[in-house]
């Protein structure tokens, strides 16, 4: 362990940055991806890919997926406690009927 009372902070750019300036980061991203033996077919895969736009395109992305992963955990939560709830008042029949209907709306969007 180091000692906290020599650490030194240190800055990670000398000058300051504009909302204008160019940054890349990555994200997790959903592509087609072409089978190599059937030519027609196509496979959803998930891949980390680089973006790149200006400081100023970033933040606004990151409240626009942020707000919808807000909307999924909420989402995920609501059903977890619903889950929850039937397996504790009805028994596990009822919670198997409510993960199939879960699954089948799934889906069906």
């Amino acid at each position: 362990m180091g000692n906290v009372r020599n650490a030194a902070i240190i800055p990670m750019h000398s000058q300051a940055t504009r909302a204008t300036d160019r940054v890349s980061y990555l994200q997790w991203a959903t592509v087609d991806k072409e089978h190599k033996i059937d030519p027609g077919a196509a496979s959803k895969i998930t891949l980390k890919r680089e973006f790149e736009c200006s400081q100023d395109e970033l933040v606004e992305t990151f409240t626009i997926l942020l707000q919808k992963f807000r909307r999924h955990l909420f989402n995920i939560r609501q059903q977890y406690a619903f889950s929850r709830a039937l397996k504790l008042n009805y028994g596990s029949i009822y919670v198997a009927k409510f993960k199939w209907q879960c699954n089948l709306q799934f889906a069906i969007q």
